[in-house]
């Protein structure tokens, strides 16, 4: 090793390792891998020292205790006899960033051993800078571990001692209060907390920054406000303390814009809401009717391009733009009458955007039952599920859940079952069509008269712990294959959802689900809990050819007796199908028996 001036000889037992270098600990058996490299290679490269007490003829290994380590286990049993070459430094602030400078080529830092590090660098008026330029890595990075080196030591030594993860030291920094770190500490010591969970008992249910009407604000509007922010340098976002107030800021933006739209665009009502996932809901609109923008036909030319456009693979940005712009022109706009009757909705996007729903104006008068003959059938409202209540409609939904689930339980569907796992689990839930989850779903309507199900489907949820239960593994272990399969089965079909989508409708028809195999109508149920009107349409269906005096007669009954004779005529009731004129034919038991309200009807369709 060539001679230089800031070099030292000096013996090794003279040397000691200084509270400062970085590694305090290494694993069992370094010390002799270290002096074996060596013995074999010689010592390549010097050691850094500082002598911070002057008095002593002692000298501080800050950078190199591992060599250290190996040259005294060489030196304990005779092998090293040689003075050791050592860089004396003159100050603290030099000898610390000595010390995580040299270490970087050599085996890494623990976490907590590089927290401890950077937050002696920053003690000595380095900067995160500065740390970042000399170690060779991001300034974000230098950052964090200093986030990680405010946890009190104790949380550090837990992370030391793998007692609890990164991700769970990250989520506790979110916190200023030594006190309330320590405490939660305690419960996620050596436990599988998810992050979420701590940050959750930490902020409570913050808003994140986002969320859809968190961008449309922006933060200096929300703090400007009285709003208060949480920084996170562990994740792309941070958290925002107050949900109304946000809401109520996104309120205020949204009813600026559409006082603007209104004034220019002319519609008779702009509506607001902060919901990002794309309104109005069925509530907003079940006394509305949709209406479409008024088509225009594009000249040829430009059909043309279109039409070329949409068969061009990998369109440029400018390709795009003039893609929308055609389709945009090919669909139209509302009309002025339209406008002026017609209601639309602005909400933000998830990028939070401003984005508009359009458009729906009131429904037209439905036309009443008269007795005039064909006539006055023709014009019979037909049902329509709005007229329904939300919470007869949640029943039904409910309902036709509980058939999927039941159809799911026949053992020839085994393999669909786990089709629909290995599909579905892997997305997350709002993704998922079926909406299979690993807990069961609610299946039972409030009033569960008329309804015939197997007992895999009436328990009212699948028996769940916070922790895994040991027996129940044995038992499942302890049995044979087909046990095992059949508990996979059931839980599988206790976590599906009917939905009236393709997929859902899909599900449905190769489960070969029958809602009226388990569900028959009656008054208590369902008829009892409609319209009067939407009584009427369900008679017309079930009986179009009866005579116009009988229709007129359903018609003039109270609700109470329509829904007891249609209860009646669904239950089979021979006579009662006789007095309201059904005739007696298997094509009219086959309209009675497959009737469904539009509601479940949507979930049944037959998928090709």
């Amino acid at each position: 090793m060539t001679a230089r001036p800031d070099i030292h000889y000096l013996d090794i037992d003279t040397l000691y390792l200084h509270r400062l270098n970085p590694r305090q600990t290494v694993p069992d058996g370094d010390a002799e891998l270290m002096a074996d490299s060596i013995a074999v290679g010689g010592l390549l490269q010097n050691l850094v020292g500082w002598r911070d007490d002057k008095t002593s003829a002692r000298t501080g290994i800050v950078a190199g205790g591992r060599r250290l380590r190996g040259l005294q286990w060489l030196a304990e049993r005779g092998a090293w006899t040689d003075k050791v070459p050592v860089k004396i430094v003159t100050s603290e602030a030099e000898a610390l960033n000595a010390a995580a400078a040299e270490n970087e080529g050599h085996i890494a830092l623990s976490t907590s051993q590089e927290i401890r590090l950077y937050a002696r660098l920053v003690d000595n008026m380095l900067t995160p800078g500065a740390i970042a330029r000399a170690h060779a890595v991001t300034e974000r990075h230098v950052k964090q571990r200093l986030a990680l080196a405010r946890l009190p030591d104790a949380a550090i030594d837990a992370l030391d001692a793998r007692e609890i993860t990164l991700e769970q030291a990250r989520a506790l920094t979110l916190s200023d209060d030594p006190a309330r770190v320590l405490d939660l500490l305690d419960t996620i010591r050596g436990r599988d907390f998810r992050p979420d969970w701590i940050r959750r008992q930490l902020l409570g249910e913050m808003v994140r920054s986002s969320d859809p009407r968190a961008v449309l604000v922006g933060e200096d509007t929300f703090v400007a406000a009285g709003g208060q922010v949480t920084r996170d340098l562990f994740s792309d976002h941070d958290y925002w303390n107050d949900d109304k107030l946000l809401d109520s800021l996104a309120l205020h933006v949204l009813r600026a814009e559409a006082d603007r739209v209104q004034a220019e665009e002319g519609w008779a009502e702009v509506r607001v809401t902060t919901a990002s996932y794309g309104p109005p809901c069925d509530k907003e609109t079940a006394k509305l009717r949709h209406i479409d923008p008024t088509p225009t036909d594009l000249p040829e030319a430009d059909m043309a391009e279109l039409e070329a456009l949409a068969e061009t693979p990998d369109r440029t940005d400018a390709q795009e733009i003039r893609m929308m712009e055609l389709e945009a022109r090919a669909r139209g706009d509302y009309t002025d009458d339209q406008r002026a009757t017609g209601i639309i909705w602005l909400h933000p996007s998830r990028a939070g955007r401003i984005v508009r729903a359009e458009a729906w104006t009131a429904k037209r008068a439905s036309t009443t039952t008269t007795t005039t003959g064909d006539a006055a059938r023709g014009s019979t409202p037909e049902p329509e599920a709005p007229g329904l209540s939300q919470s007869l409609r949640d029943d039904l939904h409910r309902i036709a859940t509980a058939a999927l689930q039941a159809a799911m339980l026949d053992a020839d569907k085994r393999y669909l079952a786990f089709a629909i796992l290995a599909l579905e689990l892997p997305l997350r839930h709002y993704h998922r069509a079926s909406t299979a989850r690993i807990d069961a779903v609610p299946n039972m309507p409030s009033i569960d008269t008329g309804l015939t199900l197997p007992e895999g489907v009436t328990e009212t949820a699948i028996d769940t712990d916070d922790r895994p239960d040991p027996a129940r593994l044995r038992d499942i272990l302890g049995g044979d294959v087909a046990d095992f399969l059949d508990t996979l089965q059931h839980a599988i079909a206790r976590s599906l959802t009917a939905r009236p989508d393709d997929w859902g409708r899909a599900i449905m028809a190769e489960a070969g689900a029958d809602i009226r195999r388990h569900w028959t109508p009656d008054a208590a149920n369902f008829f009892g809990r409609c319209p009067t009107r939407y009584l009427d349409a369900v008679y017309a269906q079930i009986a179009p050819d009866a005579p116009e005096d009988t229709t007129a007669a359903f018609a003039a009954q109270k609700k109470a007796q329509k829904a007891e004779t249609l209860e009646k005529i669904f239950a089979g009731d021979t006579d009662q199908r006789a007095i309201w004129r059904i005739e007696d034919s298997p094509e009219a038991d086959a309209r009675i028996a497959t009737w469904l309200p539009e509601d479940l009807a949507t979930m049944q369709e037959s998928h090709p």
